[in-house]
């Protein structure tokens, strides 16, 4: 039954109803297209539809069909499915069955074609296969594929299963054996032209001697007369000598011309022999160019042999209608003809043939029914009761019973009274195969895609492994993962990370043992710690990116990476501010409230995670063309953008002002080389992070690139932290081996002594020069006292840009003094000596 018809029976139908029903709804259909149309997906179905009206359909097939993202988005309407259509005819005649297997398809396929080449029918065809450059193409191979699965209850093959190997091969073999339409007739006409072809190279032949022997002829008549003109010159220039002289000069050209006609018989005969050899290198030659005519015509049947192979396989659905109409084919796979076409037809119609009897498969093609969301509430709540009527039992049964469409409400096909008037055999030994999309790429595209793939081994030279590896690719997501049989990468990185945290977080052990305490002065044990714990945190984020990607790993990732450089950077930053040489209320402050310190710079950490209640992740996923898809984290909207820039912000101010408090501090002795090592620590961590920031502007489509590169940067990023700070002197430690304990205290003693002289001296040098100020600040008041009242306009001019200027260059000689300052503050004086007092605990 046709489209127009179809739709015409449907919209009859429910008219009627309607009138029965007194529903007061007209159905006008009208077809649809994504030119006339827009789509949004809202999920209706727990609204306005009963459950048990969802459930009476065939579940495997109605969810993939009818569902999207776990909304309920429609119904089937209109259902097609493909069948095998059996020449009635030829099988009687020989005997056949209908075939149940591809391996039957094939041989009784290859039987009744030779069969039928006897009586010289060569205009029939074993099976047309419908793999069209269309979808019918995309649905044969998939339902191919999984007629192959090992079982009926088995779900469709994986890709790069064997599964799908062995179809794509069995696909390759019966396009080369059985869907010829020429086979008898190239046999016929290769024959023909080879005969032809002996006869022009006969003729050639002939062509050829007659014009050898008529030039050798030339050549001899050419010679003879040479050598009569020779001898009379001879005999003309010998006549004034003696009769002897004569007659032994005859004799003599006698002799020569014996001679000479001998030599010319020789030469004759050896040109003779040498035209037989001629003519047989001539038939030589003219045998290998008949026997490469007839490779040439072989090659040439061969390829066309191939491409009445392929344009039988490449037929589209009118070569399929063409073939069962007009009954030149044996086999022929096609959508399902419903009655009363169906009943006119001179073929069985049978499921598709499987790897096996009782296996097979047939996919679901058609349309669905659903409720526009821009309509009017009145006219939704009357497109909701035409969708009850269209998906009832009454309806269903209704156009299953008289064969106008396929209904996929499995109970209808048990019912006797249909079963009368259908062959529900049929229909319940079909195994349906519902096609899936492709959520990451839109379904036209997917198809095109897919099929492209396919016939690059169906009609190329590619292998089937590696096409079904392409077609794979189209609807995988590729992750880095911890099987070994998929990669070792994975679990090599998951060890190597689990590996360096239980080092680091080991290795606090260090700041406890009596001869390491004093490498470890830099900083209060607790800040130590947590300056450890930073750098494992960031390593910490390197485990994300193993497995999938999920939205909770890309809110750790980004909260790892900040915690951790805080928690890593800030108690140095603590240190550089106790250690300037000039102390204060707020230097005080820090050093007295040190963990206060840290929670502040922690709190704004917080702060800032705060915002990403709102959202700010998504995954994206990453289509590659001819490559591998995967996933990454991606920023949702403007305020993720607006939370990244400010933690990326926030970062820099801290490293800002740790170069800041170096400088400051830049030749205090006490803190000298471990200065230097912090500093190189925050340029690193700037290279990284501009880097880092880089990376995420810049797209990378190659998922394992993109996590060696990320992983990369943040495993260098956590292990410099990590070796400048803290590890770097562990080892010092390991190579100085000796009694710290007695050289730390000698070191004290020494230092105690010079600084009770050094401060001695001092307090000397203060009282002299505190004397002299003090007269000489007498002598200067005393003249500017005398001068002032003369200069009192002047400076009134000029006093406010100088507080100005006042102000600036005392924070900049401020700033300059403790750049050049060697010495600390006294809130360190004591560091060492605190340091020998936990050295004296522990013994």
């Amino acid at each position: 039954m046709g489209d127009s018809n179809i739709y015409n029976t449907i919209q009859s139908e429910f008219n009627n109803y309607s009138i029965n029903q007194n529903l007061n709804i007209t159905l006008n259909i009208s077809i649809l297209s994504t030119l006339n149309s827009t789509i949004s997906f809202v999920n209706f179905g727990s609204t306005y539809i009963p459950e048990e009206d969802v459930e009476k359909f065939n579940k495997n097939i109605f969810d993939p069909l009818c569902r999207y993202n776990n909304k309920l988005i429609g119904f089937p309407m209109r259902v097609g499915i493909s069948v095998l259509y059996s020449n009635k005819e030829l099988l009687n005649k020989y005997h056949k069955d209908i075939p149940k297997t591809w391996e039957e398809l094939i041989s009784t396929g290859k039987y009744i074609l030779e069969e039928e080449k006897k009586i010289n029918n060569t205009d029939i065809i074993g099976y047309n296969g419908l793999f069209s450059d269309s979808e019918s193409g995309f649905c044969s191979v998939y339902e191919f594929i999984y007629s192959y699965r090992n079982s009926v209850d088995s779900p469709y093959p994986e890709f790069t299963s064997q599964e799908a190997i062995n179809a794509l091969k069995m696909i390759k073999r019966i396009k080369n054996e059985i869907s010829s339409a020429t086979t008898s007739t190239t046999t016929t006409t290769t024959t023909t032209i080879i005969i032809i072809i002996i006869i022009i190279i006969i003729i050639i032949i002939i062509i050829i001697i007659i014009i050898i022997i008529i030039i050798i002829i030339i050549i001899i008549i050419i010679n003879n007369n040479n050598n009569n003109n020779n001898n009379n010159n001879n005999n003309n220039n010998n006549n004034n000598n003696n009769n002897n002289n004569n007659n032994n000069n005859n004799n003599n050209n006698n002799n020569n011309n014996n001679n000479n006609n001998n030599n010319n018989n020789n030469n004759t005969n050896n040109n003779s022999n040498n035209t037989n050899n001629t003519n047989t290198n001539t038939n030589n030659t003219n045998t290998n160019t008949n026997n490469n005519n007839n490779n040439n015509n072989n090659n040439n049947n061969n390829n066309n042999n191939n491409n009445n192979n392929n344009s039988i396989f490449l037929s589209d659905d009118k070569y399929a209608i063409d073939k069962i109409f007009d009954k030149s084919a044996i086999f022929v796979k096609f959508w399902l003809y419903q009655k009363p076409v169906s009943e006119n037809l001179s073929y069985y119609i049978s499921t598709v043939p499987g790897i096996e009897e009782g296996i097979n498969g047939s996919v679901i093609c058609g349309y669905n029914i659903g409720v526009s969301n821009r309509i009017s509430e009145e006219n939704k709540d009357a497109a909701i009761k035409i969708v009850k009527y269209l998906i009832s039992d009454e309806f269903q049964t209704k156009i299953v019973k008289d064969d106008i469409m396929v209904s996929l409400v499995p109970k209808i096909y048990k019912d006797e009274e249909v079963c009368k008037n259908i062959d529900c055999e049929l229909y319940n030994s079909i195994q349906f195969c519902a096609r899936t999309g492709n959520k990451y790429m839109h379904i036209d595209d997917y198809i095109t895609r897919f099929r492209k793939y396919i016939f690059d081994y169906l009609y190329g030279e590619k292998e089937a492994s590696y096409v079904l590896q392409k077609v794979e690719d189209l609807i995988k997501i590729y992750y880095i993962s911890l099987d070994p049989k998929k990669s070792y990468i994975g679990l090599i990185s998951f060890i190597t990370i689990i590996v360096l945290m239980a080092i680091m977080g080991l290795s606090i052990v260090f700041l406890f043992f009596e001869n390491f305490m004093p490498f470890f002065d830099f900083l209060p044990d607790g800040f130590w710690i947590i300056s450890i714990l930073g750098s494992i945190i960031i390593l910490s984020s390197c485990l994300v990116g193993i497995g999938k990607i999920s939205i909770i790993g890309c809110y750790y990732k980004f909260i790892s990476l900040s915690f951790g450089f805080t928690l890593s950077v800030i108690p140095i930053s603590y240190k550089l501010h106790i250690s300037i040489s000039v102390s204060n209320n707020f230097i005080r402050w820090i050093n007295r409230h040190k963990y206060l310190y840290l929670l502040f710079f922690v709190l704004i950490d917080i702060l800032i995670y705060c915002l990403l209640y709102f959202e700010i992740y998504d995954i994206e996923d990453v289509v590659v063309n001819d490559g591998k898809n995967f996933q990454r984290c991606k920023i949702a909207n403007t305020i993720g953008n607006v939370v990244l820039y400010m933690e990326f912000a926030y970062k820099f101010l801290i490293i800002a002002l740790i170069l800041f408090l170096s400088f400051i501090d830049w030749n205090i002795n006490s803190i000298y080389y471990d200065l230097r090592l912090v500093t190189g620590v925050i340029y690193i961590d700037i290279i990284l992070l501009t880097i880092y920031f880089l990376l995420k502007i810049i797209k990378i489509n190659n998922f394992k690139a993109y996590y060696y590169i990320y992983e990369c940067l943040i495993l260098t990023f956590s292990i410099s932290n990590y070796i400048l700070i803290y590890g770097i002197k562990v080892i010092i430690a390991f190579l100085k081996k000796q009694n710290v304990k007695s050289t730390f205290i000698n070191k004290i003693n020494d230092k105690f002594i010079n600084n009770k002289t050094t401060v001695m001296s001092t307090n000397i040098s203060n009282q002299i020069t505190s004397n002299y100020s003090t007269t000489y600040n007498t002598i200067l008041k005393t003249n500017v006292y005398d001068q002032s009242e003369n200069d009192d306009n002047q400076n009134e001019s000029t006093i406010s840009s100088n507080n100005r200027k006042s102000t600036s260059s005392s924070i900049m000689s401020k700033i300059m003094i403790c750049h050049y300052s060697t010495e600390t503050n006294e809130l360190n004086k004591n560091r060492e000596v605190s340091v020998l007092y936990k050295i004296n605990e522990t013994n």
